[in-house]
């Protein structure tokens, strides 16, 4: 452990992240050290042309595979969510170790402790607590995107006194929502309140989806999340 605690820190150090955020990267890591192994998940590794195979990808749940494609639920420390990984099969093809059932509920607990942990409020009041949380953008009803739109951890807002704001997922406290405007109070201090209209990413049509895992999350699911809601059907986030 005091050998691994150096390497971890410094590499949480890299990440583009806030500092109390880089102490739960470095438990990431430490948690998968003093487990001996049993967090592995599914592990891919890759023919090398030089010498025996090396890892490519751990700590992941494969979703698929195929002759051409592999395709990974993993998490990506950087992001604080879920992400699907692919990877193409070429000449060197990839090979995959498949763990338990029992190992890749392990490591779907693992994400649940370090994404962004939520309890949402409904239009109608109902309250649900999600993990690894994150926001989605979706084509309207019967349309498409011409570009894609990647999903966030961040809230853009026009805000109500000028200017505009991108305000990170770990910044906040509490997000009360009212249509597009939001009011969103900060954990700094006191909790500074910030509020404005929402600003999408993107200038082709798109309804934001609040995301996320629930406690009945099944590792074998190929979606990196069980449940989604539009953003307007939300009346408040908290952010634990």
């Amino acid at each position: 452990m005091e050998a691994s605690s150096p390497r971890a820190a410094r590499y949480a150090a890299t990440l583009d992240i806030p500092a109390s955020w880089r102490v739960r990267t470095v438990f990431f890591a430490l948690a998968l050290f003093m487990s001996g192994g049993r967090l592995f998940a599914d592990t891919v590794f890759r023919a090398s042309a030089q010498g025996p195979p090396h890892i490519v990808l751990s700590q992941c749940i494969v979703v698929s595979q195929s002759s051409s494609l592999l395709q990974c639920k993993h998490f990506d420390l950087k992001k604080r969510r879920v992400v699907i990984v692919q990877l193409e099969q070429k000449s060197l093809p990839y090979t995959v170790k498949i763990s338990s059932p029992q190992s890749h509920q392990m490591i779907v607990n693992l994400w649940k402790e370090f994404g962004y942990t939520t309890e949402i409020t409904d239009l109608q009041g109902k309250t649900t607590t999600l993990y690894d949380s994150y926001l989605d953008f979706f084509p309207p009803a019967g349309t498409f995107f011409l570009r894609p739109v990647p999903p966030a951890t961040h809230f853009s807002i026009k805000l109500e006194g000028g200017g505009f704001d991108e305000i990170d997922f770990s910044k906040i406290s509490k997000v009360e929502i009212e249509g597009r405007t939001l009011k969103i109070t900060l954990r700094n201090g006191n909790g500074p309140v910030e509020q404005g209209t929402m600003i999408m990413p993107t200038t082709q049509p798109a309804v934001a989806h609040f995301m996320g895992i629930t406690s009945q999350y099944s590792p074998e699911n190929k979606n990196v999340f069980d449940f989604s809601i539009p953003l307007q059907k939300l009346k408040e986030i908290v952010f634990q």
